[in-house]
């Protein structure tokens, strides 16, 4: 059995606090890396416990530190929207 890393940095409107995780992620508020490219999947979705929507919180950023990925960013649009 290979262990696998799996990072949450949200997940819903839930708000966690355990040993080890923390939901959402504080990091979102201050990391670009995390903001951006989350607001490129879910521009609409709220920051728990915030007023701010993802694409406000990535407009406080400056993209030009980030390398943009279209193409990926299209196809996890795509897994995103099908059924569940």
């Amino acid at each position: 059995m290979v262990p696998i890393d799996l990072d949450l940095v949200i997940y819903e409107d839930r708000r966690l606090s355990e040993p080890g995780l923390v939901l959402p992620d504080p990091d979102i508020l201050t990391r670009a890396y995390l903001a951006i490219p989350l607001a490129e999947l879910a521009p609409e979705l709220r920051l728990p416990g915030t007023a701010l929507s993802i694409a406000e919180l990535a407009a406080r950023f400056d993209p030009t530190e980030l390398e943009l990925l279209p193409p990926l960013t299209e196809k996890l649009r795509a897994l995103l929207s099908q059924p569940r």
